[in-house]
């Protein structure tokens, strides 16, 4: 039901301060509390977007479009109530309306984060060059049975879209699930993998008994144009182009860093360096190959514990 109704301003500028863009919708104007949700969003993309490569003594070094966005919406909302001209009070405009449509918000917003997406940062160098420190992604959790929220896990299940050779995938650490890694799938199950002398040689699955088994080759990193030599922690990186499946990257090298083998993780049967991808597990890599505590250290990882593929990077 709707009544001739006047908002009180003192009550829309402290709802824009402490909860904008609600404070729209206490004056009735959902048309301005959608727009500047939008603005917060694009906003804060803009902030993280810039402060990565934010440079010494550039404009923007202290800038935010966020706080931009929160030091304009009080304002306008204090004029918008002023100048209201729409009496009829709509029921998102009651104190109840705005907890229900509070709530709601954040319902969607979590079921959109357990079930379709998921952000992370970026917190080291292993898949450098690919995604560097402090880079965020997006991963798509669409196909993938792992429902979890604020570090907290409710489902488990292999997933119904498994990953592919070649995917970025962020995954729950073996060892420590409340931690999540993102790393390369190298191996799928059953596959063969050795790496020896900074080489990655790959023998997929053979489960069709009636066709010949694929050797065991190399994914010889390949130079080119585009690669080239920089300077690293540990001396000098090469550079260097790597294809998995149809998926083409680039990895990084270090030359004069000694393999830790004695480290890599020793599966029963195997020789050190030499793994064969159970049943329900992936084996997992790193980009920057001599900087990355991945599969060949702590073994693999077990289907449930994907999370989903990087979708976007930024």
């Amino acid at each position: 039901m709707t009544t001739e109704w006047k908002p009180k301003r003192w009550i829309a500028l402290l709802l824009a301060i402490f909860v904008q863009p609600f404070g729209f919708l206490y004056i009735n104007r959902a048309n301005l509390f959608w727009l500047y949700l939008l603005l917060l969003f694009t906003g804060a993309m803009a902030d993280i977007a810039l402060q990565r490569h934010v440079s010494a003594n550039a404009w923007y070094q202290y800038f935010s479009f966020s706080l931009l966005v929160m030091i304009v919406g009080p304002i306008h909302t204090y004029f918008a109530a002023t100048a209201n001209h729409q009496p009829l009070r709509r029921w998102y405009s009651h104190w109840w309306g705005l907890i229900l449509s509070c709530f709601s918000l954040v319902a969607i917003l979590g079921g959109l984060r357990i079930l379709f997406i998921e952000p992370f940062q970026i917190p080291s160098a292993s898949m450098s060059p690919t995604l560097t420190p402090g880079q965020h992604v997006i991963v798509n959790k669409i196909g993938f049975n792992n429902l979890r929220f604020a570090d907290r896990t409710f489902h488990q299940a292999a997933p119904r879209n498994p990953p592919k050779r070649g995917d970025l995938v962020v995954f729950q650490y073996p060892l420590a699930p409340e931690i999540a890694y993102v790393d390369r799938v190298v191996g799928l199950p059953g596959d063969r993998i050795i790496y020896r002398d900074k080489k990655v040689f790959l023998q997929p699955a053979c489960n069709k008994p009636l066709q010949p088994c694929t050797a065991l080759n190399a994914l010889e990193p390949r130079n080119s144009e585009a690669s080239q030599v920089i300077n690293g922690q540990h001396g000098a990186v090469v550079v260097a182009n790597e294809q998995l499946g149809d998926t083409q990257y680039q990895i990084w090298l270090t030359p004069n860093r000694q393999e830790p083998s004695a480290h890599y993780y020793r599966q029963p049967n195997q020789d050190i360096g030499e793994w064969t991808v159970p049943a329900g597990h992936y084996f997992v890599m790193g980009d920057n190959r001599d900087n990355s505590v991945d599969s060949r250290f702590w073994g693999f990882v077990p289907a449930e514990n994907l999370i989903g593929n990087v979708a976007f990077a930024w």
